[in-house]
């Protein structure tokens, strides 16, 4: 499973250049990711928004402000690039990641979180 997902990664970032990441690094580890696509759903969304494929940070590092460090990144780059919004999946039992996502100024949508670009 891994190694589809990190094929799918490759090709996204590297041959359709549709996905872009952020690291968060502490004393040159790195302690947290953000992957975000871009897509477009013709029905659902007609303009191309940012699909969040990934928000980690590991446990030690959490309640650190990590997070919101990542999602600033992930945001100012969808203003620069005029992207309309940021969608993330949310499982309901996980409770502090949906609780995170309110924070970041999200608007709860079913089993998403959607960030609007106030911008555009």
């Amino acid at each position: 499973m891994l190694e589809r997902y990190t094929q799918y990664l490759y090709r996204r970032i590297f041959v359709e250049k549709s996905t872009w990441g952020w690291t968060a690094e502490v004393d040159g580890q790195a302690v947290g990711l953000l992957i975000l696509s871009l897509e477009t759903h013709p029905y659902e969304i007609p303009e191309l928004y940012a699909y969040g494929e990934l928000m980690y940070v590991k446990k030690a590092y959490r309640g650190m402000g990590i997070s919101r460090q990542l999602a600033t990144l992930g945001q100012e780059w969808a203003v620069v690039n005029k992207i309309g919004r940021i969608k993330m999946i949310a499982r309901p039992s996980n409770e502090n990641y949906n609780d995170m996502l309110k924070t970041f100024g999200t608007q709860e949508i079913g089993a998403f979180y959607e960030w609007i670009n106030q911008a555009l």
